[in-house]
Parts: C-alpha cells; sequence; structure tokens
C-alpha cells in the first residue's frame, strides 16, 4: 500500500503540516524533528502525489519546448539550455520536435495545451528556414 502524507505523520509523532513543512524545506522546523519525519518518509517510502500537488497548486512544474527540429547545433544547444536552466528551479522540459511540418506544429501546441503544462516554448515554422548562431 501507498504511504500517505499522515502515515508519515503518525509514524513520526507530528502533524501533518510538520511533515508538508519538512518535505517543502521550510527553515522553521526543528532539526530534531526534521530527523524523525525525515526517517519516517524514508521507512515507509513515502513519496509525495505529485498529481494532487499540482491539482492542489494550480502547476505541475514541466514546460514543452517545440522545435522544427534537434539536429542542427542551434536547436540541440537551445534545447540544452532550456534544460539547464528549468532544472535550477526544479522544473522538467518536455521536447517535441516537428520536423519543420505546420500541421506537426499545430498538433503539438493543441496535444500540450490538453496536458498539464506550464508554459510553451515556441520555435514557430515559419523561423524554420533560418538557422542562427547561439549567443
Amino acid at each position: 500500500m501507498t504511504a500517505r502524507m499522515r502515515d508519515v505523520a503518525r509514524r513520526a509523532g507530528v502533524s501533518v503540516k510538520t511533515v508538508s513543512n519538512v518535505i517543502n524545506h521550510y527553515p522553521h522546523v526543528t532539526p530534531e524533528t526534521r530527523a524523525k519525519v525525515q526517517a519516517a518518509i524514508a521507512d515507509l517510502d513515502y513519496r509525495p502525489n505529485l498529481g494532487a500537488r499540482s491539482l492542489r497548486k494550480g502547476r505541475c512544474g514541466v514546460i514543452a519546448l517545440v522545435v522544427p527540429d534537434l539536429t542542427p547545433p542551434y536547436f540541440a544547444a537551445l534545447a540544452a539550455a532550456v534544460a539547464r536552466a528549468a532544472k535550477k528551479t526544479g522544473v522538467a522540459v518536455l521536447i517535441e520536435q516537428t520536423d519543420g511540418d505546420p500541421t506537426a506544429e499545430e498538433s503539438a501546441l493543441n496535444g500540450l495545451r490538453d496536458r498539464l503544462v506550464d508554459g510553451i516554448l515556441l520555435w514557430p515554422t515559419a523561423s524554420a528556414g533560418r538557422s542562427p548562431s547561439p549567443t
């Protein structure tokens, strides 16, 4: 059975709010309490329910990058830079390649809007013929 936050709280002898504070790295939790909660998390193999968190916060921690092709060095460098920047803020990147096809681009945008993504970075097909150098 999957452990829930209240199971961790019960095991650690603290409130659910305290467990939440530890998980979210709030500084006002005493080191002793933090250690008890972390031990309970490890014992129960607790993993936060990211779906529930997304619904509660209205964000999912995922952005999309839509490019015509990842083969050209520019787009490969762009994807790498976006991924590095996103990682620093705890955001994941979903990459969609359209092969320069406007229909595929439109389909990707519509599909991504239906998925829960926090934002879409798009390199429009009209710009696909140009290959700028990264700066």
